[in-house]
């Protein structure tokens, strides 16, 4: 007999009568006869019997339904995936609690609720259409649906829609729901993930290319599209070496290192790039990712930094030369200035028929040239004087041609080229005349005697902004109209490191001693707010141009300067004579004596202040020289015209005057005195000061 079934009716007896005889007990008995009583006792007793054996029954009956019940409740009810049953028209007819927990309910409030009432309102369409295809087709529907539409954030459902019918016959739908929130999610960070990826390569200028171990192309953004010219269609397939010039083995970049390689384009071209590789697996397959970007920009930026840094370096070394030109001609303009205020001193003590006066008219002329060389030095510096008036270039060029006609070799052929109705220049002629002739010099050096031509061509031209000039580092011009001179020569020309070093003073590649010809030209250019630019080629040639601002002012005509009158007035002139410098001082005032003025002397800026104060009407005229310990030439005026408004200064220097204005002292100076000086120089400025 199975568990749980109940046992026949004879077996049923049987089973009793068999335990009634094991029974014992006394029976008790009345009218009826003996056999009567003891046949109904039997009966009796086998119906206990067997009403004992069908309680047992019912009792194990009713263990084994409560144990299916339990195993239901864990099978339906505890479940992971939500179960529910719905009418054909949606609605829930039962539910386990897997499901409530799913809809965030109780099992009493989803049932008999429509199932739609806990999706999203933008999902219910998709149930129904599911319900009603798994009744037509009978088969089950599966979609993936939003629940919880009232909750902060909804959950996402697998739901699969089975067909079934009840006990009547009528269609019901069996539905199961299993949570997917977290590996739709996880699915959709990954689209995104993908989607950003697919954005970031297609947007970025660099080239991304991925390549399977097999070293082929696999991926090719728009970036390499754009860098080598090739589509993705022409380039996935491909070898991704074959984008590049071939590197040595040894020189292949480790993953995550830059490498810097040639890219060649579809066009044959090839430019520079950085490689940066990256390697990564998907399924056990090896990848490797690099990212390339085109470097033109930076090496043209790097060699443009390089430039700019030699650009500096020289810009730094010629601001050490001026400083150097400078202070070497101030220093020996003084000297010189002793030199030639003795040799005159001299000269005047000695008979004119006497030995001497040769010897001294050499050591005038040797210190008059050492003077001009001072005079170059300034010139180089940009600061030498300038006597500036309106002058014709072309008027200079035929002028400083026609005076090297005879200095310059007879296989020399010298060309003019001059530009008619040229602006005149503002400029100081003697410097200009200078520039022009050793520029012509220059050229005809580079001749080295051979047959050649030298073409000096004027003209106008108009700056916007100026290149670098090569040899020099020169700010480029203001704009504006400028007047040039272009001097062209057929000879050796020069290499790059000669170039660079023409400007210098002292260096050349001729005879030892000399080198200030092409420095000074640049100073004059320089002075005179222009510039001298340089451009050669070995074996063909030097051309030099020299740009200088234009006017259209007509050019008057120059002015000599007159020889100084003697007069009364220089015994009257009483001068105060200051110089820290004993040889000048000393010679100064023996010549000034000489012309017949009364010296007072002082050796520095602050014994020249005490003498005046002590006196300040005894003075007619103060000369003093600019740089002295104590006091300096510019603050001494300014205290001296404290005592006395009206003082007469004549300031004296080594360096020239725009160097020696006192910018800072604040007083008012009257003339000025460039050392050395010639004598006739020195009268007509005192004259100039004291008639002013």
């Amino acid at each position: 007999m199975e568990k749980g079934a109940s046992p026949s009716a004879p077996a049923l007896r049987q089973r009793a009568e068999t335990e009634l005889r094991q029974r014992q007990g006394v029976v008790t008995t009345g009218k009826l006869s003996a056999e009567a009583v003891q046949s109904t006792l039997h009966e009796l007793q086998v119906h206990q019997i067997e009403l004992e054996m069908q309680n047992d029954e019912l009792q194990r009956s009713r263990a084994d339904l409560e144990d299916s019940f339990a195993r239901y409740f864990s099978l339906y009810d505890l479940a992971p995936v939500g179960y529910c049953t719905i009418d054909a028209q949606g609605r829930i007819l039962r539910a386990n609690l897997t499901l409530a927990y799913l809809l965030s309910a109780t099992k009493s409030a989803i049932e008999q609720q429509p199932f739609a009432r806990f999706l999203h309102r933008e999902d219910t369409d998709a149930f129904y259409l599911a319900c009603k295809a798994a009744l037509a087709q009978a088969r089950p529907q599966s979609r993936q649906l939003r629940l919880n539409p009232a909750a902060d954030t909804f959950t996402w459902a697998l739901i699969v829609i089975s067909p079934d019918r009840n006990q009547d016959g009528a269609p019901i739908l069996q539905v199961a729901l299993t949570d997917i929130n977290e590996s739709h999610n996880a699915a959709t960070a990954v689209r995104d993930s993908e989607a950003r990826y697919q954005a970031l390569t297609e947007s970025v200028h660099d080239g991304i290319v991925t390549e399977g171990p097999d070293g082929i192309v696999r991926t090719w953004n728009p970036g390499a599209a754009r860098m080598f010219g090739y589509s993705a269609s022409e380039a996935i397939g491909r070898p991704t070496e074959a984008f590049y010039r071939p590197a040595p083995s040894i020189a292949r970049p480790s993953p995550g290192q830059a490498m810097e390689r040639i890219g060649r384009r579809q066009d044959g071209s090839e430019f520079p790039v950085e490689c940066s590789t990256s390697e990564w697996s998907a399924n056990g397959t090896r990848f490797k990712t690099t990212i390339t970007r085109d470097i033109t920009d930076r090496r043209r930026s790097e060699r443009e930094a390089a430039q700019a840094q030699v650009e500096l370096h020289a810009a730094k070394k010629l601001e050490s030369l001026v400083i150097l030109a400078g202070g070497l001609s101030h220093d020996l303009n003084n000297h010189l200035g002793g030199i030639l205020n003795s040799a005159e001193l001299a000269g005047r003590d000695l008979p004119a028929d006497s030995l001497l006066r040769p010897h001294l008219a050499r050591i005038k002329e040797s210190a008059r040239q050492a003077a001009e060389i001072c005079m170059q030095l300034e010139t180089y510096s940009g600061h030498g004087p300038l006597l500036l008036q309106n002058l014709s270039l072309n008027s200079i060029v035929e002028e400083t041609a026609e005076r090297l006609k005879f200095a310059l070799s007879k296989s020399t052929e010298v060309r003019l080229k001059l530009a008619p109705n040229l602006p005149s220049l503002r400029a100081d002629a003697l410097q200009i005349q200078h520039a022009v002739m050793n520029l012509v010099i220059n050229a005809s050096e580079a001749l080295d005697h051979r047959a050649g031509r030298i073409t000096l061509t004027t003209g106008t031209t108009t700056i916007d902004r100026l290149p670098a000039p090569s040899g020099a580092d020169l700010p480029a011009l203001r704009p504006g109209n400028y007047v040039f001179l272009d001097i062209a020569d057929t000879g050796c020309g020069m290499d790059p490191e000669t170039q660079a070093r023409i400007f210098d003073p002292f260096f050349t590649t001729k005879h030892p001693g000399r080198g200030l010809g092409l420095s000074s030209a640049l100073g004059t250019a320089r002075g005179h707010h222009g510039t001298l630019i340089c451009q050669s080629v070995p074996g063909a040639g030097t051309s030099f141009r020299l740009l200088l601002p234009g006017t259209d002012e007509v050019a008057p005509a120059p002015v000599r300067p007159t020889a100084p009158t003697p007069g009364a007035w220089r015994g009257a002139c009483r001068i105060l004579l200051v110089d820290d410098d004993e040889s000048m001082r000393l010679t100064t005032e023996a010549l000034l004596q000489m012309e017949g003025f009364e010296v007072v002397t002082a050796k520095d800026g602050r014994e020249a202040v005490d003498l005046f104060r002590a006196d300040p009407d005894r003075f007619k005229l103060v000369i003093t020289d600019l740089m002295m310990p104590r006091l300096t030439g510019d603050k001494a005026c300014a205290e001296i015209q404290q005592c006395r408004p009206d003082a007469k200064v004549i300031l004296m220097s080594g360096y020239p005057p725009r160097e020696s204005s006192p910018s800072t002292g604040g007083g008012r100076v009257t003339a000025f005195l460039k050392k050395p000086f010639d004598m006739p120089d020195v009268l007509r400025t005192i004259e100039r000061a004291v008639q002013a």
